[in-house]
């Protein structure tokens, strides 16, 4: 048993450190995992396995299936109708004639497959590691009964790697993966030649030497005389590869695709004869690839669709290079290795028809891929670490799952957990609530495996409904309540324009209700409303903006609705008024009303109140609205959001101001210190990950500076300055104006609002993406972007939504639209994402 253990952590590390990050970076930590509809539960009655790698069945058996144990044995568990199976030993291969089977690390006994024919001729077929007089080798053997008969035994330079799944196609030829040799990196300059040795590729040999096949090329791997090679695999008579001449004699011509890193598990699907491969990423993405004939996927000046520059090859871009993206890939943040899978062909999950099923061994992921449209979406749908096989339960089609951390064979079942039945370790994994602009954290980040990718005015839509009057106030949600504010005039407005930057502003002489409504999270349904006040709007507002723009803040017991112009509404979570304060009405720049959010925090409510007569920061007791400081502000109109900032050295209330960002203590406003350098419209709200707080504004791209914790008194950037002690590094043109930052890993997304894209590293403010304009037909931005599961998200005033891969390049998966105009950010919770626009606030949800 303790051998087991060892081996099963020595070979999680050897899965992360093949996989090396670069120098100075931690490796990935998984994300919290989500409440999931479905999980992985045994499949065969409790029967226990030494780490299994690979579940396979014989051609035309339904009573009997074959578990491979890394360790060197296969095991036949026969009676599966019964209610009681049985387990009995098949083969043990860990001493063989010419060597001892190696299980440390990734080697082992790594693939079965029997041959179409077993039921007659009783040959099956393997891939394991073993050491011959002291030297590591990877072998693929034919069994006659109980004789071994070697086909192919590969030296290998190092014990990572292996590949080592293998495949009757339903051309009836055997195919078998082959890793690039192992290291890191491709450390033995493998993965970019046909002419090496059997390495970074997938093979397919003729195992019974029909007429016209042709012998192999020779190479000391192989054993002569035991197999053929089809007449039309692809690189046989090759003269050339990647524009480099080579020796046709020299081939491998039992290669069918190269450039692949380490492909542990490839599939057939056997409706469609495709041919499913994951390979195993280095650094940065694992990969799913649909084979063909001749394929070159890439490895090693690429991995996945992203330029590798680690490898051999670095500098050395072939002339002819032409590969082939992967169908799907996702990056080392939500994964680390990739177990590949099947495509689902049972009838017990009918959501899950004609979808990809694959796993990632360190993260636990079980995925689900579907392919609309020429895209692959992919879908988390349990979890399950330590997955290293998936197979197919010959008595009904459905999938299995070998688990070798849990030495068991484990098949999916549906579950529907109450949320309140859920650990609170497992339902921290989903966002449960959205208290405040851009929620818990204002961050924007969610987490939940139900939150969409995909929809429309339709599609995955639980419930659409028309809140009366106009707001561009975010929603919040907190457990079945989701809260949401209006101003109510007498008659329906126009639906706004959109498109430019008109200036300008409107008034009304028409009496105005200023609303607080609760909506029911389930339904929609409105379950109490809130009158805050009733009269005329006492101030403009611009002609895009109305009377309600500031987000609501609740602690779960309290909700606080504000309107600037009006005043703060405290009342409980029934709609009963606990208390208000208001204060005076202020002329804004241009007339264009007010957008500045409350906050909560230790007991207390920030309140920001910029304007072109009177500006101030106020601190209220949340219990009873009770002043407890206030201090004046010297700036103008802004529409700022403060943000606490708990830096780990104390904790800071900062503002950012048309003339300085400031940053105060909670406690009394005492001033910590300040910046100048903003300008013009300010909108945005800070930041803080990585130790850092993010700040900046500015019309039309204006300073983001990275401010150090610990900062005090005036901070300002000196000359062409574009760091000092306490600003670790700025960008001069780095900020947007309205939509805040989005900090996802270590990357920071800047929304423009004219339609461009900036990335940066937030650690560093080095440019990852180069601004990037967006196809916006004339449609501004102006809602926070948001991310989660892989995607970030870019909702636009035309309700466009630009879905884009959460990685360090630019990537549009797709675009949603909702067809109506949206200047509210959205919030996320318990798997749905609320998105408000100026008819309606929609509840979005993948609905499978």
């Amino acid at each position: 048993m303790k051998r087991h253990i060892a081996a099963i952590l020595m070979l999680a590390c050897l899965l992360a450190s093949a996989q090396q990050a670069p120098k100075g970076k931690r490796p990935p930590v998984p994300p919290p995992l989500p409440q999931m509809a479905f999980a992985l539960e045994d499949a065969l009655g409790g029967m226990s396995f030494s780490m299994p790698v690979a579940v396979v069945s014989a051609p035309g058996e339904e009573d009997r299936l074959f578990v491979v144990e890394k360790t060197g044995c296969i095991q036949a568990v026969t009676k599966l109708h019964q209610p009681t199976p049985t387990k009995q030993l098949f083969a043990n291969l860990t001493e063989r004639p010419d060597g001892k089977l190696e299980d440390k690390g990734e080697c082992g006994l790594l693939g079965l497959a029997f041959h179409p024919d077993y039921a007659h001729n009783k040959r099956f077929f393997v891939c394991y590691s073993l050491r011959i007089d002291g030297r590591l080798h990877q072998r693929v053997s034919r069994f006659d009964g109980g004789t071994e008969q070697p086909l192919i035994t590969q030296r290998d330079p190092a014990g990572n790697h292996n590949g080592g799944d293998l495949h009757f196609g339903p051309d009836g030829f055997l195919y078998i993966s082959a890793g690039d040799g192992g290291g890191a990196n491709d450390l033995f300059d493998s993965g970019r030649f046909i002419h090496k040795d059997f390495h970074a590729a997938i093979l397919r040999i003729d195992v019974d030497k029909k007429a016209g096949s042709l012998p192999p090329n020779p190479h000391p791997a192989v054993h002569v005389g035991t197999y053929t090679v089809p007449a039309d695999n692809p690189f046989i008579g090759a003269t050339s590869h990647h524009g480099e001449k080579i020796d046709p004699s020299t081939v491998r011509t039992e290669i069918w695709a190269t450039g692949l890193r380490n492909v542990w598990r490839f599939s057939f699907d056997p409706p469609t004869g495709r041919l499913f491969a994951a390979d195993v990423g280095q650094n940065l993405h694992e990969e799913v690839n649909l084979i063909v004939k001749g394929g070159d996927y890439g490895w090693s000046h690429r991995e996945g669709m992203h330029a590798f520059d680690l490898g051999p090859g670095k500098d050395m871009l072939p002339a002819v290079f032409k590969p082939i993206d992967p169908i799907f890939e996702y990056p080392r943040t939500t994964g680390l290795s990739i177990t590949g899978g099947r495509v689902y062909r049972g009838t017990q999950f009918p959501e899950f028809k004609d979808a990809y099923l694959c796993a990632d061994y360190a993260f636990g992921r079980v995925i689900a891929a579907r392919e609309k449209n020429g895209r692959w979406e992919q879908e988390i749908i349990a979890f399950e670490p330590a997955i290293t096989g998936i197979g197919v339960d010959p008595r009904d089609g459905e999938l299995l799952f070998c688990n070798m951390a849990k030495g068991s064979v484990m098949r999916l079942a549906r579950v529907e957990p109450k949320l309140e039945d859920v650990t609170p370790s497992v339902r921290a994994g989903v966002t449960q609530h959205w208290p405040q602009f851009r929620g818990a954290a204002a961050d924007g980040l969610g987490e939940g495996a139900t939150l969409p990718e995909t929809w429309s005015g339709t599609e995955n839509v639980v419930w659409k409904v028309k809140v009366p009057g106009w707001g561009w106030s975010s929603p919040i949600v907190w457990g079945d309540k989701v809260f949401v504010t209006s101003a109510v005039g007498e008659k329906e407005l126009p639906v706004p324009q959109v498109g430019g930057y008109p200036g300008g502003h409107v008034g009304s002489g028409e009496v105005h209700r200023w609303m607080l409504y609760c909506l029911d999270f389930a339904t929609g349904k409105i379950l109490w409303e809130f009158e805050a006040h009733q009269g005329v709007p006492p101030q403009m507002r611009h002609p895009r903006s109305s009377f309600a723009n500031e987000t609501p803040v609740t602690d779960g017991e309290r909700v606080y609705g504000y309107f600037a112009n009006i005043g703060l509404f405290c009342c409980d979570m029934n709609g009963k008024k606990l208390w208000e304060r208001r204060w005076p009405s202020y002329p804004m720049r241009d007339g264009w009303n007010t957008g500045t959010s409350p906050v909560l925090h230790g007991g207390r409510v920030f309140i920001q109140n910029d304007n072109d007569q009177e500006s101030w920061l106020e601190t209220l007791d949340k219990l009873t609205g009770k002043t407890l400081w206030h201090v004046a502000r010297e700036e103008q109109s802004t529409w700022s959001t403060p943000y606490v900032w708990e830096s780990g050295t104390r904790s800071e209330l900062v503002t950012i101001g048309a003339n300085k960002i400031r940053s105060y203590v909670p406690a009394d406003g005492a001033l910590l210190w300040e910046l100048s350098g903003t300008a013009g419209l300010v909108s945005q709200i800070p930041l803080s990950k990585h130790g850092l707080l993010y700040a900046g504004a500015g019309y039309h791209y204006g300073p983001l500076y990275a401010i150090k914790p610990g900062t005090k008194g005036d901070i300002t950037l000196q000359g062409d300055a574009t760091s000092n002690e306490f600003i670790a590094w700025s960008q001069k043109r780095g900020s947007s104006i309205h939509p805040g930052y989005l900090i996802s890993g270590d990357k920071l997304f800047v929304c423009y609002d004219s339609g461009l894209l900036g990335c940066f590293n937030a650690k560093t403010g080095e440019e990852i993406i180069a601004k990037q304009r967006l196809n916006t037909k004339g449609g501004r931005f102006y809602a926070s972007p948001w991310a989660y599961n892989g995607r970030v998200f870019m909702l636009n005033e035309n309700g466009d939504t630009w879905v884009l891969e959460d990685g360090p390049e630019y990537k549009l998966v797709r675009k949603n639209s909702l067809g109506d105009v949206a200047w509210a950010t959205p919030a996320i919770a318990r798997g749905s994402l609320f998105i408000r626009t100026f008819s309606s606030l929609f509840r979005i949800q993948n609905k499978k």
